[in-house]
């Protein structure tokens, strides 16, 4: 190429050999002696680190936005093949930056930005930024007897409803975003159980404990215990 300005290395990285040649107005050539006036640059590195996040726990896309939950991890990765990664810091949203050094989670319901800066050993830098929202409310649970109770029980202090023998109860939950994965039943302390149909056959003349549990796609819980007679 034509040499007619200083040339800019911004778009080269590592060892740079340059060769020469001059040529005068009645075309005398003066070539660069290999041995002398050849030489090498030493590795440039004007490039800063590649950035990229990874969310380790529940997450899912609904309507074009990233929706994690409150478990979920956020690992902010930075690799440099120059000079090496020298540290990063992140800002979420308005909030001033801090330096990373693990991953976190963010426990507050709503939209999230995150902008990270990573810099290398000859303080090249490099930004990338990040937004999804967090869901951290959990299901509804709703239940509905089979019958009404047609009297109240004072059992230990605690006022109970009264059912007949043979009543079901019918459980339900709706969640505000994500959607409710499973319901899980315990009936008088057993062991817990995936709600597939209606609960019946319930222990006569005693109370009957049952802890309810729905889990929505993003982890988050709500728990519910209801207690009750059956004659």
């Amino acid at each position: 190429m034509l040499y007619e300005k200083p040339i800019f290395l911004s778009e080269i990285t590592g060892a740079i050999t340059i060769r020469s040649y001059a040529t005068d107005n009645v075309d005398n050539k003066g070539m660069s002696d290999t041995q002398g006036q050849q030489f090498s640059m030493p590795e440039v590195d004007i490039t800063g680190p590649n950035i990229n996040y990874s969310l380790k726990g529940k997450k899912i896309s609904l309507r074009d936005t990233l929706w994690i939950g409150p478990s979920t991890k956020i690992a902010i990765n930075a690799n440099d093949n120059g000079a090496g990664v020298n540290r990063i810091e992140y800002r979420h949203n308005e909030a001033p930056p801090k330096e990373y050094t693990s991953a976190f989670n963010l426990d507050e319901n709503g939209y999230h930005n995150i902008s990270s800066t990573a810099w290398d050993n000859v303080e090249n830098l490099n930004v990338k930024p990040i937004s999804f929202a967090v869901d951290a409310i959990a299901p509804e649970i709703f239940y509905n007897f089979s019958v009404k109770p047609h009297r109240k029980l004072t059992e230990a202090g605690t006022t109970l409803d009264v059912y007949p023998k043979g009543v079901k109860i019918y459980i339900g939950a709706t969640d505000n975003k994500a959607g409710v994965e499973k319901i899980a039943v315990s009936i008088n302390g057993a062991r817990e159980k995936l709600y597939t149909q209606p609960l019946n056959g319930f222990k006569s003349n005693q109370v009957n404990t049952i802890t309810l549990k729905a889990v929505d796609l993003l982890g988050n819980e709500q728990t519910e215990t209801i207690s009750f007679w059956v004659e």
